[in-house]
């Protein structure tokens, strides 16, 4: 493809771009694929000669497109939003267009540079203290939260096994380490423990109450059962709105418990975070400034493309001394004076894109306000949501509508009413129940997920797509009502539920 031709065939993807995006609504929000489908259309051998561009786009358009989950269509409504904006999808072109790799200041100082800045205008804007971006303090663009929580324990490992060895200097490293010991809530998102089995560490998921909350005091007590059977508790990842139902960690108690048995404390606010732009969610937000770090993903509900988490971490050196390496290549002269860092010093790769460019374009495109707008907005459609959930009176709410997830169950006596005859276990009656609306939801022109509360089969619902508007989210009731009706129909459930449990 010479220059001409990528020319004309950019400037078709520009269209197409926004074609698509203007029109998202009016597609399938599924595709109506079988697992392999893609193999049967495309050839098993790669091309030997060269094709014609415009054939490899004809079979975009009819192979891949049909094969494709639209999750800023207004009838996504599962999982948790994944963030695109007119402003970021340019900085996504531009960076692909200088096409860099920004390991260290030398190869592009703007790279390094305009990172440290919009971490800093981010920090400002969520209302994180300048110990997170200032000072010892630094904030970093990670490619997910499970790499912004990976690192982190990295980091506070490194800190304890030198502080055990500052203790007494006989400790081994690779012996203490089998003594360490993660903690998370059973709520927290798999990533803190993957990470600490990666690490080849103890993880232990902590249980949280009835609103699915981990408190301070059972971090304690777990913490003081833990050391007398000889371990060393060191790293707890408190959530600030977690996977399923948005819940909030008491973060100020788990925070004060962690610095006093010298644990690393970190905030995943992955999702919820981006609504700390707003200054009256800040109130939700107690303690955050206490923590050692804090990861929020603007490429969730933030208008900016995949990938791009903000960690921030208190003291950077801990990070850094955890993995950087400096290999004579990578040295330099403003290295060397101090001038400068190496932002692969804060991250598992080497290489790294310049991801901050599309932040740059997009905060500077809304504005504080704009970004506010785009997240009251979501707020204002899940209210509307929720008042027809109340109005319908079949269904409860099963979690504190926060954020803009809502999270739903047909109430059991609802079950128990259209099935067959009495349930000997209303639970797991329930539990069918609400799985099959589920699936025939998702059957019918909306995508949304069940998750699982302490044995209920729980519906979550997300209003928070870039396309999500009025008319979309009244589509989405209008679909639930509707199969509701339907699988509440009384040959639907059946007293076969007495013996099924599916509350996975």
């Amino acid at each position: 493809m010479n220059a001409e031709e990528f020319r004309k065939f950019a400037h078709e993807a520009v269209d197409a771009a926004v074609d698509y995006m203007e029109n998202i609504n009016d597609r399938p929000v599924r595709p109506a694929v079988e697992p392999n489908y893609l193999r049967d259309l495309l050839p098993q051998q790669p091309p030997a000669k060269p094709e014609n561009f415009q054939t490899v786009i004809d079979d975009f358009n009819h192979v891949i497109m049909p094969g494709m989950t639209h999750w800023h269509s207004g009838k996504f409504c599962a999982y948790y939003p994944t963030g695109f904006s007119y402003p970021s999808l340019l900085g996504e072109i531009y960076t692909a267009m200088l096409a860099t790799n920004g390991f260290n200041w030398l190869n592009g100082p703007a790279i390094t540079e305009l990172e440290y800045l919009t971490m800093e205008w981010m920090a400002k804007m969520l209302g994180l203290d300048a110990a997170y971006y200032s000072g010892d303090g630094r904030g970093i663009i990670q490619g997910s939260a499970s790499e912004a929580v990976f690192m982190t324990i990295v980091a506070a490992k490194n800190r304890t096994i030198k502080a055990l060895q500052a203790k007494d200097p006989s400790v081994d490293p690779w012996e203490a380490a089998t003594k360490l010991i993660v903690y998370a809530s059973d709520q927290t998102h798999s990533c803190t423990e993957k990470a600490a089995k990666i690490m080849g560490l103890r993880f232990r998921a902590l249980p949280t109450d009835d609103t699915c909350v981990l408190k301070a005091e059972t971090l304690r007590q777990a913490v003081d059962e833990d050391q007398a059977q000889g371990l060393v508790p060191f790293f707890v990842t408190a959530t600030f709105g977690t996977t399923s139902t948005a819940s909030i960690d008491d973060i100020p108690g788990i925070v004060d418990t962690a610095r006093h048995f010298g644990i690393w404390s970190h905030i995943d606010a992955a999702y919820a975070g981006s609504a700390l732009v707003c200054p009256e969610f800040r109130s939700l937000a107690g303690g955050i400034n206490g923590a050692d770090s804090f990861n929020v993903n603007l490429h969730k509900w933030l208008l900016v493309h995949f990938d791009c988490t903000c960690l921030y971490v208190k003291d950077k050196q801990a990070l850094k001394d955890a993995i950087a390496i400096t290999p004579s290549y990578q040295q330099y002269k403003e290295l060397i004076s101090g001038a400068v860092e190496n932002l692969c010093d804060y991250q598992i790769s080497l290489g790294r894109r310049f991801r901050a460019l599309k932040v740059w374009f997009t905060i500077r495109s809304y504005g504080i306000s704009g970004m506010q707008k785009f997240i009251r907005g979501h707020i204002d459609l899940i209210t509307h949501f929720k008042s027809q959930v109340e109005a319908d009176g079949r269904f409860e709410i099963m979690n504190k509508v926060q954020f803009n997830l809502i999270c739903i169950r047909i109430k059991p006596e609802y079950c128990q009413i259209a099935a067959a005859s009495p349930a000997a276990d209303p639970t797991a009656l329930a539990n069918l129940t609400n799985s099959r609306l589920v699936d025939l939801i998702n059957a019918s022109g909306v995508f949304l997920i069940k998750s699982d509360l302490h044995g209920k089969v729980i519906i979550r619902v997300v209003i928070g797509s870039f396309k999500s508007d009025m008319l979309s989210t009244d589509f989405i009731w209008s679909v639930i009502k509707r199969c509701t009706d339907e699988v509440l129909a009384p040959t639907i459930c059946t007293t076969t539920a007495s013996t099924t449990n599916e509350a996975g």
